[in-house]
């Protein structure tokens, strides 16, 4: 009796020390602790339950699942232990396991705050945003002043598009918690969202100076700064985001990363923490596929881009030279419903058109596979308006990363990343988590069938200088870093009369960017700020530049394709990240490699010497006029040839029951002779 007292004490005062080691954020104690109490006492639910709960936290799912489960099986009546139940289900990416469990508990207890929450949660993963909101809100009527459903439904809101809705719920939040770090995280997402990158900027510095070290919040701030070009504290910030992407902490998504850091090292890293986070595969349920002989192989393109975007006016041709005799092809489309002229052109490509954008991540599952895609390409990657979900639960025997996001996705269910010898060269094949297939040629599809305009712009019109060398870059104003900038000033300071020519992207950008010029000595009126136009458009007034400017770590991509299509030659300096290497593809493909340079020092003289030498340049640009016409850049038929070799050599392995590997599509060519 007397020992059966001492272990219960034993067993208590472990117990209630982790109960205090939790209280105060100290999870690994605590579970050593709930651990040591459990040896005692093996079946105290009490014990389980709160060792499951900080397990879960640990992000420890697998443990918390089982323990989860032991003290269900011990008293089934317990809600709280159903709740943990469902929510290591939810983090092993087990959604209707989750909801089952999330279900037990609200019979049990019908007000459960917390399984509302989770539910709701739940159903805004799937994409159920007005079920989820409805859970939130009841929430709300249990405790008006629960300021996680309050950003809960402001998400939900976003996600909707409904903004000022958002903000409404995000601003109760932060009127019930100013120190919320969620809800100024949030409340600075949608307001960027809408434009107002001013008023986010200083709601994102609000968060993470709240909690530096909040999931995402240091990309999200540099993302900002970055958009205005507001680079006060960057370099700092910037080490700061690397060391802790470094040392296993999600401080970036993958999208903005690519855009300030030339490093494929850290790329893969973010990817895989991120996917690990948001998109982890299923570790209970098991996917298994028929292999059968196919007529033809079945691909399906998921993107939300199927309009007048660029991902469209890059891949528009390819789709039309698919050969329907060996593939049918099928867009699974979750972008906006438009009739635009780049939809209406591709559209009827398809073998089906089908709108996914209602439709949660278990129907798009499930549509694809009832479709029997062989293989899925994902168009989009973490670029925005993505669904990288609904390829955690396997789409298809085979997933593709493709052409929207450049750079790897870090997760294990996509089997391969489409590139090129010149943008992932063999020794950086390491920094991918998807196998490499190589073309032939640029990875990057183009249409040669691109109109350009016949409208006869002038250089005064556009605010020019009739005579002066024009300088250009049509890039995303939040690719130029300071050191880019730095260069493009000595340029202009180096040629007399010059001017650089810039894509306007947002006001506070274009104001803040002429303020560095002042401050690195050149006049702000040679910086010049163009609008946006319709593509053909565009691509006509691009002949009135004379050279464009490259950036770096984040290239030109559409935009340089854009520019040498028409007729404007474009000079770079690739890096070792796959963004940063994109703009040497092309020119390698349009056979210009005299415009990439080794070096950021060899980039600067050589744009001073061509707009010094204009018989160099004029040369330059005779061959790129004869080059566009006859090089495999712009001959769409031969990428749709060799991207079906490509599909084709993947589904062959897949067939013969052999994973993934380098495919070289160059070398298969000649191995037909």
């Amino acid at each position: 009796m007397k020992d059966a007292e001492n272990n219960f004490e034993s067993a208590k005062k472990y117990f209630l020390d982790g109960l205090l080691s939790v209280e105060n954020g100290n999870f690994s104690e605590a579970e050593t602790l709930f651990l040591q109490a459990l040896k005692i006492m093996p079946e105290r639910v009490s014990i389980l339950t709160n060792l499951s709960a900080v397990q879960i936290k640990l992000s420890k799912f697998d443990e918390a699942y089982k323990v989860a489960l032991r003290s269900t099986e011990i008293e089934d009546h317990n809600a709280a232990a159903w709740l943990n139940v469902g929510l290591a289900l939810f983090n092993l990416n087990e959604s209707e396991g989750a909801m089952q469990a999330y279900n037990k508990a609200l019979s049990l207890n019908p007000q459960y705050p917390e399984a509302l929450l989770n539910v709701g949660v739940l159903f805004a993963g799937q994409r159920l945003f007005y079920e989820a909101i409805k859970k939130y809100e009841a929430v709300l009527e249990l405790n008006n002043n629960n300021v996680e459903a309050w950003v809960n439904k402001g998400v939900a809101l976003h996600e909707l598009k409904q903004y000022p809705e958002a903000l409404k719920n995000f601003d109760t939040a932060i009127g019930l918690n100013k120190d919320s770090v969620e809800a100024w995280l949030n409340k600075s997402n949608t307001l960027f969202e809408q434009g107002a990158f001013d008023t986010s900027l200083a709601c994102v510095e609000r968060a993470y100076h709240l909690r530096p070290e909040q999931e995402l919040a240091i990309g999200e701030l540099l993302k900002a700064k970055f958009k205005m070009c507001e680079w006060g504290g960057i370099e700092e910030l910037i080490d700061k985001c690397c060391q802790d992407i470094n040392h296993g902490r999600l401080a970036s998504s993958p999208f903005p990363l690519i855009g300030f850091v030339d490093d494929p090292s850290a790329h893969l890293q973010a990817a895989s923490l991120y996917v690990k986070k948001h998109f982890p595969t299923s570790k209970l349920t098991k996917t298994t596929f028929q292999v059968n002989a196919k007529v033809k192989i079945k691909i399906g393109y998921y993107s939300a881009d199927f309009h007048n975007h660029a991902t469209s006016y890059l891949m528009a041709q390819a789709l039309e030279e698919h050969n329907s005799e060996r593939f049918e092809i099928y867009a699974f489309s979750f972008g906006p419903v438009l009739k635009d002229d780049m939809r209406q052109r591709i559209k009827s490509l398809f073998y089906k058109f089908i709108e996914i954008g209602d439709l949660s991540d278990k129907e798009v599952v499930e549509l694809s596979r009832s479709e029997n895609i062989d293989i899925a390409v994902d168009l989009k990657g973490f670029t925005q308006y993505a669904r990288t979900g609904i390829f955690a639960h396997k789409l298809a025997p085979l997933q593709i990363n493709y052409l929207g996001y450049p750079g790897t996705l870090g997760a294990i269910y996509f089997d391969y990343v489409i590139a090129d010898r010149a943008l992932i060269p063999v020794d950086l094949q390491k920094f991918y988590s998807e196998k490499i297939v190589y073309l032939p040629n640029s990875y990057q599809a183009n249409d040669a069938r691109r109109k350009i305009s016949n409208s006869t712009h002038n250089k005064v019109d556009l605010g020019l200088s009739a005579a002066g060398f024009v300088f250009c870059c049509f890039n995303n104003n939040y690719k130029i870093l300071p050191n880019i900038f730095d260069i493009w000033m000595r340029i202009l300071k180096s040629v007399e009369g010059s001017v650089l020519w810039l894509f306007e992207d947002n006001p506070f950008a274009s104001r803040n960017l002429k303020l560095e010029a002042e401050k690195r000595g050149v006049d702000s009126s040679r910086l010049i700020f163009a609008s946006k136009l319709p593509l053909d458009q565009h691509l006509a007034r691009l002949r009135l530049a004379d050279l464009f400017l490259d950036t770096l770590p984040y290239n030109a991509h559409t935009t340089a394709s854009d520019a040498l299509w028409a007729g404007l030659p474009l000079l770079t300096c690739p890096g070792k990240s796959f963004a940063s290497r994109v703009a040497a593809s092309l020119l390698h493909a349009v056979e210009l490699p005299e415009l990439v340079m080794d070096s950021l020092e060899a980039y600067e003289a050589k744009a001073i010497e061509l707009a010094k030498d204009t018989s160099q340049l004029n040369a330059i640009k005779l061959k790129l006029e004869q080059n566009r016409k006859t090089s495999s850049l712009f001959d769409g038929k031969l990428f749709a040839q060799h991207l079906e070799m490509a599909y084709e050599a993947m589904f062959a392995r897949y067939q013969a029951g052999l994973e993934p590997d380098v495919i070289d599509v160059g070398e298969l060519i000649q191995q037909k002779g």
